[in-house]
């Protein structure tokens, strides 16, 4: 009888566990979906009252970004990849796939190493550190770092094209220590202290 009763109490307490995690995981895509429909009203906010080189892709990428949101916030709301707490962190890991590549994309268009749009990477950095258990976490910031180092490299080397939003007479791709010290050096050790910070 007392192991009857242990086993209820175990899988009520994991059932509690899992709708707790769900709803914190619903709770952030909810203020992801609301950031980004802020960051679109700022982007037409920029583009009629001030003058500067901002791409259609940035407003095409923040869309895709918040579609996306949009499906795994209802994914999680309906239950349908909340079974277990495997399947609940699996889903949610996912994620990250998309949100990193659609933050390395507006980083591009938002001028690269050249402004502070790496600061969007931070958010789903904080995001995954919280919510998710230290080795998913770090995976998202190696794959953050990943993906921010490349674009950078692509861009130096003039793989990709270098996007300005400022006419700026000297650029920072002109400065080979630039790009090292401050975006690789500093950029870098923020992702990790952020990781590690939040883990």
């Amino acid at each position: 009888m007392e192991d009857r009763n242990r086993k209820i109490q175990s899988k009520t307490a994991l059932a509690e566990d899992l709708a707790y995690q769900t709803g914190i995981i619903e709770a952030s895509f909810k203020v992801r979906v609301f950031g980004l429909i802020l960051g679109l009203i700022c982007i037409y906010g920029v583009r009629k009252f001030i003058t500067v080189n901002l791409s259609d892709k940035v407003q095409f990428i923040l869309y895709a970004w918040l579609i996306t949101c949009i499906i795994y916030l209802l994914l999680f709301k309906l239950g349908l990849c909340c079974k277990t707490r495997r399947a609940l962190d699996n889903a949610h890991l996912s994620y990250y796939l998309f949100g990193v590549i659609y933050a390395t994309g507006l980083v591009h268009y938002l001028g690269g190493a050249e402004w502070i749009a790496f600061f969007i990477y931070l958010f789903d950095l904080v995001y995954a550190n919280v919510l998710m258990k230290r080795l998913r976490g770090a995976s998202v910031t190696v794959f953050t770092a990943f993906c921010y180092f490349s674009l950078l490299l692509l861009e130096y080397r003039g793989t990709i094209p270098h996007v300005r939003l400022f006419p700026l007479e000297d650029g920072s791709y002109d400065n080979i220590e630039f790009v090292i010290s401050t975006n690789f050096v500093v950029i870098g050790v923020v992702f990790f202290i952020m990781s590690y910070a939040t883990g």
